[in-house]
């Protein structure tokens, strides 16, 4: 009969899972094909298992720092994990250190885009279209460093337009490709805290078709962003052959003139092609910044609906804080005429979607003080 000190256990959790994917996919033996190490130097673990780690760290609902590392593999059944002969003392701070640092050397968007294309071909999840999006990653904490490290890569961890709404936080941006029904990632960047969208899109949109090809078996995709990356595609279009320009998908910029004007013609003048699911489309022909284009216009009756409920609650809100203020206005007294006519256009500043009918009326028979009314009317 086992005793009570003879038994042990580990946690295998959703692990097992993680490991099973990355066992289908062989990225362990190809991360060791890009960045491969020799066990005579001393090395016990693969730069592979090592990314293997950091992936199932990094999905394992925590956020240890490198030296906790171990501390986190100490119960989990690394043999089964990572392959035999390992263990958890082998993904030390050095180990791991030394591999981000080879990562570095290499080039993590080269790494990621070698590891990506090979996965996608082998698995068949490539789609027609790129399409790419930044987000923003705000960063704790200080960083000393930064000087040294814009010097040499122009990279600066720094204040800019904050996606997660925290711009009291320094932040760098990533940019991701995503391809097929998966939304497969096959492209990725970092930059800066402060870099653009206008640029940063069209920029790695190139640099990924520069990169497909050089490869056999990669696809030509469509690139698809929304509209940042609409005037920089315009420019590269004037200066490049009709062979080697993008072919790219993007909202058009409703600060364009010619927008407004299409979207400010009526409806009835349109040639509407009726769709599933309350849409319909009508197409026009641009040759906005020289460059012939096909614009589409699309219309959702489930989305008008919505910005319709919307912009009557929008109304209705600005209508009850402005009815309070003309009642708090018009019980003023003013001294002459001229100071209460001064208070239209400072009231009228505030008011986006009414419209003001104001009164000016004696409160004496004598007129010697002014009373000014204000009445709200939707427009």
């Amino acid at each position: 009969m086992l005793q009570e000190e003879q038994l042990s256990g580990q946690a295998l959790d959703h692990l097992g899972l993680i490991a099973s994917v990355i066992d289908k996919i062989g990225l362990i033996e190809k991360v060791d094909k890009y960045l491969p190490v020799s066990a005579k130097y001393g090395a016990k673990i693969t730069m592979g298992q090592r990314v293997a780690a950091m992936i199932q760290n990094g999905l394992g609902f925590m956020n240890d720092r490198l030296y906790m590392f171990s501390a986190f593999l100490e119960n989990k059944p690394v043999d089964r994990l990572f392959g035999p002969d390992v263990t958890a003392d082998h993904f030390n701070d050095d180990a791991l250190g030394r591999c981000l640092d080879a990562i570095s050397e290499y080039g993590v968007t080269k790494l990621f885009s070698q590891l990506a294309f090979e996965i996608g071909t082998e698995h068949k999840l490539f789609g027609r279209t790129a399409h790419f999006d930044t987000t923003s990653l705000t960063i704790f904490g200080s960083y000393e460093e930064q000087d040294e490290l814009a010097a040499k890569n122009d990279f600066k961890v720094t204040y800019g337009y904050s996606k997660d709404h925290r711009p009291d936080l320094k932040q760098m941006i990533l940019n991701l490709a995503t391809t097929g029904a998966s939304s497969f990632p096959i492209w990725m960047e970092s930059h800066s805290g402060n870099a653009s969208d206008k640029v940063v899109l069209q920029q790695a949109a190139a640099r990924m078709q520069a990169f497909c090809a050089q490869l056999k078996e990669a696809p030509s995709f469509l690139f698809v962003a929304d509209s940042a990356i609409y005037e920089k595609c315009i420019q590269e279009a004037k200066g490049s052959k009709s062979d080697q320009s993008l072919h790219w998908l993007s909202r058009v910029p409703h600060t364009i003139k010619e927008t407004k004007t299409l979207l400010a013609l009526p409806d009835e003048t349109q040639k509407w092609t009726l769709l599933d699911k309350g849409y319909k489309v009508t197409s026009f022909s641009s040759t906005y910044g020289a460059v012939p284009q096909r614009w589409l216009l699309v219309f959702s009756q489930q989305a008008y609906t919505r910005e319709m409920a919307t912009l009557q609650r929008t109304i209705e809100k600005e209508y009850d804080a402005m009815e309070k203020q003309c009642t708090q206005l018009g019980r003023t007294v003013f001294n002459c005429i001229k100071d209460a006519q001064k208070e239209i256009p400072l009231f009228e500043k505030k008011l986006k979607y009414h419209t003001l009918l104001a009164t000016v009326e004696p409160i004496d028979l004598l007129r010697k003080y002014i009373r000014f009314l204000l009445v709200a009317k939707s427009t």
